[in-house]
C-alpha cells in the first residue's frame, strides 16, 4: 500500500522500518527533514499535506499534541489535503487533540482510526506491537493489512477512549519505573547488592527487564523512551484523571518525580528516574541518628464565641538540615507569634504545608478526635488552619513527642495566646533536655 508516514522520530522511524520490510511503499515527512533523509527510506516530503496527496494510509506518530495540531491544523497541514485516505493517529497526546483534529480529518472526506500504541521501538520493529484501534469498520478494514504488519489490534469504542487507554498504560509503566528506581536505591543503601535487588524486583515486574542498564549501571542510553516523554505523559493523565474527579496520590506523586528529574534527565532514557535518588542520597546528611529534628505545629488559644480554643503541640515529621534554624529563645517565638512575625519568616515552610493535603488531614484528625472542657464546661479545641496557628521548630525533640498531640493544661485561657504558647514552650523545653 501507499503508506504516509508524519514523523520519524525513534517510534516512527521503527514503524516505517516495519512497514518498508512489509512491502509498503513510504512517503516520510518529519518537521526536521534531516532525520526522514536519514532513514533511507522511500520519499521525503516538505510539507504534511505533500505526504499525503496519493497516500491510501497515513500515519502519524508525533511527540505531543502541539506537534499534532500543527501537522493536521498548521499551513500546509494534512487536513488540508485529506480526502479519500485512513488516516491513524498514534501519537500519544491524549483525547483532547483528538476532538479537534478528527473534524477536520473527515470533512475533507477521509477517515480517522485513532490508534494509540504501545510497545518499545524495538516491538513496533519487529511488529510486536499492541495497537488500540478506534475508527469505523471500512476504514478499520482499509488499513488492516498497515495495522496488523505492526502488532496485535484491539479495538476501542472510540478514539477518545483509545487515548485514555494508553495514558493508564503508560501511567503504570512510569510508577513501575519509579518504584523500582526507589527500591534499587534503598535497597543499596540498607547494604543489599544493587544488581540482586534489581534482579528480584524484575519476578514483580518483567517490564524494567530491558532498562537493566540504568537502574543497576547508572547508564540511560541509547534511549528508547525519552523521560522527558515520560514525564508529558503523566501530566496528560493526570490532567484526564483529575478531571474525571478521580482520586490518585500515587500517580500525582510519580508525576512529581519525573519533573524533578526531567530538567537535568529530560533527554535521557526514561530509567534516569534513578537520577532523582542518586541527588538525594549524595545531599543527605543525619543530625542526630538517635533523635532527629521535629517539626510541629504551634498554635495560641483563642476564645471564638462560647468556645476557647486550646493551644496544642502537634509533632508532625523530621526535617532536614537545610531547613530553617531552630528557635532557641521560648519568648520571642511566643511574641513573633502574636505580632505575626513568625508567619512572615515561616513562609517557605508554609508553602510546603499547602502543597500536602495528607498532612493537613492529619493534622485535622488529631485536633477533632481530642477535645477538653474547661471553665464551666465551655469546650476547648482548634480550628486548625484558621490563621491562628504558626510554626516553628524544635531542634532534636524525643521521639516521644512525634506520637502524640498534647492539649495546654491552664486554669485560665481566656484567649491570651502568650501565656498559653510560653508554657508549652517551656514544657517542650524541659522534654527536650531531659531527652539529650
Amino acid at each position: 500500500m501507499q503508506v504516509a508516514i508524519l514523523g520519524t522520530g525513534k517510534m516512527g522511524g521503527s514503524i516505517a522500518k516495519r512497514l518498508h520490510a512489509a512491502g509498503h511503499e513510504l512517503t516520510l515527512w518529519n518537521r526536521t527533514r534531516s532525520r526522514a533523509e536519514a532513514l533511507g527510506l522511500g520519499k521525503v516530503a516538505a510539507t504534511p499535506a505533500e505526504a499525503v496527496r496519493g497516500a491510501e494510509v497515513v500515519i502519524s506518530i508525533l511527540t505531543d499534541a502541539t506537534a499534532v495540531r500543527g501537522a493536521y491544523l498548521g499551513g500546509n497541514g494534512a487536513a488540508s489535503a485529506a480526502r479519500d485516505q485512513v488516516f491513524i493517529e498514534m501519537s500519544t497526546a491524549g483525547p483532547d487533540v483528538v476532538r479537534e483534529v478528527q473534524p477536520a480529518i473527515e470533512r475533507g472526506g477521509a477517515k480517522f482510526i485513532g490508534c494509540p500504541v504501545m510497545g518499545s521501538t524495538t516491538a513496533m520493529e519487529a511488529g510486536k506491537g499492541i495497537l488500540f484501534a478506534a475508527g469505523d469498520e471500512a476504514a478499520i478494514a482499509k488499513a488492516r493489512p498497515v495495522l496488523e504488519a505492526l502488532g496485535e489490534v484491539r479495538r476501542m469504542k472510540d478514539a477518545e477512549s483509545a487515548a485514555k487507554y494508553k495514558l493508564v498504560a503508560n501511567t503504570a509503566l512510569t510508577t513501575v519505573s519509579a518504584m523500582a528506581a526507589e527500591l534499587v536505591a534503598a535497597g543499596a543503601a540498607a547494604g543489599l547488592d544493587k544488581e540482586a535487588v534489581f534482579d528480584l524486583l524484575t519476578r514483580f515486574a518483567p517490564t524494567i527487564t530491558m532498562r537493566r542498564a540504568g537502574f543497576v549501571e547508572h547508564r540511560y542510553e541509547p534511549v528508547t523512551f525519552a523521560l522527558r516523554d515520560a514525564d508529558k505523559d503523566l501530566h496528560l493523565a493526570t490532567e484526564v484523571y483529575h478531571r474525571a474527579g478521580a482520586y490518585t496520590p500515587i500517580t500525582d506523586t510519580v508525576r512529581d518525580l519525573y519533573d524533578r528529574a526531567a530538567p537535568t534527565a529530560g533527554a535521557l532514557e526514561m530509567s534516569a528516574i534513578m537520577t532523582v535518588y542518586e541527588k538525594e542520597a549524595a545531599g543527605r546528611k543525619t543530625l542526630d541518628p538517635v533523635a532527629p529534628d521535629v517539626r510541629v505545629d504551634v498554635a495560641a488559644a483563642k476564645k471564638r464565641g462560647g468556645c476557647v480554643e486550646a493551644a496544642r503541640i502537634v509533632a508532625w515529621r523530621g526535617v532536614g538540615p537545610d531547613e530553617a534554624a531552630a528557635e532557641t529563645d521560648d519568648a520571642a517565638v511566643t511574641a513573633r507569634v502574636a505580632d505575626g512575625k513568625l508567619e512572615r519568616e515561616t513562609g517557605p515552610l508554609r508553602e510546603a504545608q499547602e502543597d500536602d493535603a495528607l498532612r493537613r488531614h492529619r493534622l485535622l484528625d488529631h485536633l477533632q478526635h481530642s477535645r477538653e472542657h474547661v471553665e464551666g464546661g465551655a469546650e476547648v479545641w482548634l480550628v486548625a488552619l484558621d490563621g491562628c496557628s504558626e510554626w516553628i521548630r524544635i531542634p532534636r525533640v524525643a521521639r516521644c513527642l512525634r506520637r502524640q498531640v498534647r492539649p495546654a493544661r491552664l486554669v485560665h485561657l481566656g484567649g491570651d495566646g502568650h501565656d498559653v504558647l510560653r508554657g508549652r514552650a517551656a514544657a517542650v523545653d524541659q522534654e527536650h533536655r531531659r531527652a539529650r
